[in-house]
């Protein structure tokens, strides 16, 4: 007997069809015919279906340049996020992870910073015209793949539409404390989230990143994410 003509696979690493439920489908393989069994991260990035979102830079020739939390001051104003992404109706958004490290000056008893990651389950965030904010491109993560049908901001420095904390994704927190009178310590705020499992956000919806405290808090962060049809899940 043939093997080989019994089991073949069809060469597709990248855009594979959606099928309805119930459908007999052909084995994929990788384009050197290996037998092609993604992580669930992995496959949406072969898709063409994952995206990056970064808020802070570095100046070409230059240092860093960070993001003051608190809608340019100090407190977590959610109102005014570092950080949004909105997915329209008609497409899941799902998180990938999230990548944060943040500057604050603790120079007291009980100083603290804080870092919040949080889905917005109700609303899409409002176009970047809406606020004072910076327009962000989401990049593919796949290189030369399509445009995100999400649209993102950053440093938003006026209200937006109040965000809903529906599901908290990822929280750090930091706090000064005294050890004697001439000595603190020095702790570190940062956040680095990767989930062990997808969470298929129905859009209309947003992901909101927002950092501040006590003190002014600058930080940096990525984003990642996936956008889908609703048809690749229903």
């Amino acid at each position: 007997m043939d093997v080989n003509g019994i089991l073949q696979a069809v060469a597709q690493q990248q855009g594979a069809n959606v099928s309805t439920g119930g459908q007999l489908r052909a084995l994929r393989t990788t384009r050197v015919g290996q037998l092609l069994v993604a992580d669930w991260r992995t496959e949406l990035i072969l898709a063409g279906a994952a995206f990056s979102v970064s808020v802070g830079d570095i100046v070409a020739g230059g240092d860093v340049a960070l993001v003051t939390g608190g809608g340019a001051g100090s407190t977590i104003d959610s109102d005014q996020p570092e950080m949004a992404v909105g997915t329209p109706t008609g497409f899941y958004h799902i998180p990938l992870g999230f990548d944060f490290e943040g500057q604050v000056d603790i120079d007291a008893d009980l100083d603290e910073g804080n870092v919040i990651l949080f889905a917005d389950t109700t609303q899409q965030i409002p176009l970047p015209i809406i606020a004072s904010s910076t327009l962000e491109t989401p990049a593919n993560l796949l290189g030369g793949g399509p445009a995100a049908v999400s649209w993102a901001q950053s440093v938003v420095t006026t209200n937006i539409t109040a965000p809903v904390g529906s599901i908290v994704l990822a929280y750090g927190t930091t706090q000064g404390s005294q050890v004697t009178a001439a000595s603190y310590t020095l702790p570190k705020l940062q956040r680095h989230w990767y989930p062990a499992f997808p969470m298929l956000l129905k859009g209309p919806c947003s992901v909101v990143a927002c950092w501040g405290g006590t003190a002014a808090v600058l930080g940096m962060c990525s984003y990642y994410f996936a956008e889908v049809p609703l048809a690749r899940f229903q």
